[in-house]
């Protein structure tokens, strides 16, 4: 599948020194590239980004103009709507106002924020745009008239999400296979079992091929009709809408990303699918009881992306490792270990729950990836060089405990995917660590079950596991209030 050739917003900067309205250079009028000055006026003095977020607002604000005294819609009953439509009369003004500040209120964030945010179910157009998708919605009146004007404003800001968006991986950021590769029919839970205590990633292949789930999952309609509803961050989908909106979404620099923790609750079919690999340990959780009595974390998902969606650098939560399986699809999985610094252009917050990552993986290959790999005799750049591998269908990459991790999928299609974070014996002091700590530190509980999860834990341990308690080292019992009730639990959310 791929993206048809679309314009972006704004032209990069360098085009001002070939196509500058100023320049006698030949190019026709209506090609020329206007200055920053004529078509910002006053506002020019602005930065981009601010330029940006003071258009973003008139989503969050709902625009500021009344939309019942616009005729070019139909009257709508739902408060909502009528909001949502006046921040598109207020976008499309300012649309006419210039070029810089039709390309700033024509960028696809600024309408994708608007249709994940507005009550009304928004359907992806078929071309593309979020921008139709929402007028459309809204029983605006809709145009192609412009569609195919070349932007003659210039601005980076602007024209990196493009990029983004419409870039593949390139061949030298799929080249490095440097994670253990070990292949299913050599690989026992005692062989596991070392290399779990090693820490270290590895790359189970055709672990999962002989799963229903790589056959059943490649038809969209099955799992259409096996999981109707689903969550894309914390947004309810119809899994037919979501496939819909992977086949268009050739503007997006951070494509959507299914990661739906129930979704094997709600559908028994997809959860007889699949099966733990048998080399796996046990997951120690289970003896808290069963997922439906909301007394353990989270611990598996159903994951589907398109091209260049995926996973951020992050750490699992909980202290948990983690095994991922490619049932279709393909994914390129960069680790970095938890024992150095965090992967560059990655910042984590100084109690470790909050991560300032870039805005798309893409933009992290193209500003981080080379740097990662330059001067390899450094000591220094040596503990910063990645570990790689790239997963295809029936594959399963082992997660080690505390290593930094992000997983891009790569195939033209759709990626469809299933993981579980799990407590071993060889991983349990560090998740009783996590787990006294309580608060945004854990994930999938709330109130009083995440307050008291590491002492329940624990009590589950001495009753049905005592002699794994031997490896823990912590030794220390968590008061029956750790952690705050009102504390946001931490939870993974790829999608916005």
């Amino acid at each position: 599948m791929t993206a048809p050739h679309l314009h972006p917003p704004a032209l990069p900067l360098g085009e001002l020194y070939s196509r500058d309205e100023s320049l006698g250079n030949g190019v026709k009028d209506d090609q020329r590239v206007v200055s920053r000055s004529t078509s910002l006026g006053t506002l020019c003095v602005l930065d981009d980004f601010i330029i940006a977020n003071i258009i973003s607002s008139i989503v969050v604000n709902d625009g500021g103009v009344d939309a019942r005294d616009d005729d070019t819609f139909s009257s709508q009953s739902s408060k909502c709507v009528c909001q949502r439509v006046s921040a598109c009369v207020t976008l499309g003004r300012l649309a006419c106002a210039s070029h810089a500040l039709k390309a700033f209120a024509d960028a696809p964030d600024v309408w994708r924020a608007m249709a994940i945010n507005t009550g009304t179910p928004v359907r992806f157009a078929s071309d593309g745009s979020w921008k139709l998708a929402c007028l459309r919605a809204f029983g605006m009146k809709t145009t192609t008239r412009l569609a195919n004007v070349l932007p003659r404003f210039a601005s980076d800001f602007l024209f990196r999400p493009w990029l983004c968006a419409t870039t593949p991986l390139k061949d030298e950021w799929m080249q490095v296979e440097n994670v253990l590769d070990v292949d299913v029919d050599t690989m026992t839970r005692e062989l596991f079992e070392e290399l779990e205590k090693k820490n270290v990633p590895v790359v189970i292949r055709r672990a999962a091929s002989s799963w229903p789930a790589t056959k059943k999952w490649r038809d969209e309609a099955y799992l259409a009709a096996s999981l109707p509803d689903t969550v894309v961050g914390e947004t309810p989908k119809k899994t037919s809408d979501f496939y819909a909106y992977m086949r268009h979404c050739h503007t997006d620099e951070a494509p959507l990303y299914l990661f739906d923790p129930l979704a094997f609750r709600r559908s028994a079919a997809l959860a007889d699918d699949y099966e733990t690999p048998p080399f796996l340990p046990d997951d120690l959780f289970a003896y808290l009881g069963d997922e439906d009595s909301n007394v353990r974390p989270h611990y598996r998902w159903l994951i589907i992306g398109a091209r260049n969606s995926g996973s951020f650098f992050h750490v699992d939560p909980n202290g948990t490792s983690a095994w991922n399986a490619v049932v279709v699809g393909e994914k390129r999985w960069v680790f970095y270990p938890p024992d150095g610094e965090p992967p560059p252009g990655v910042q984590p917050s100084e109690d470790g729950a909050d991560v300032l990552t870039p805005i798309s993986l893409l933009e992290w290959f193209f500003n981080y990836y080379s740097d990662a790999h330059e001067d390899r005799r450094a000591v220094r750049r040596s503990r910063l060089r990645p570990l790689e591998c790239t997963a295809r269908a029936g594959d399963v990459v082992f997660v080690p405990s505390g290593w930094w991790h992000s997983a891009v999928n790569t195939a033209d299609g759709p990626t469809v995917a299933v993981t579980q974070n799990y407590c071993s014996a060889a991983n349990v002091s560090k998740v009783l660590a996590v787990l006294d700590k309580g608060g945004r530190h854990v994930s999938g509980l709330t109130g009083d079950a995440l307050a008291t999860l590491g002492g329940r834990f624990r009590d589950a341990l001495h009753e049905h596991a005592p002699d794994v308690l031997l490896c823990d080292r912590t030794r220390k019992r968590p008061r029956d209030d750790v952690g705050s009730n009102s504390a946001e639990p931490f939870r993974f959310n790829f999608s916005l």
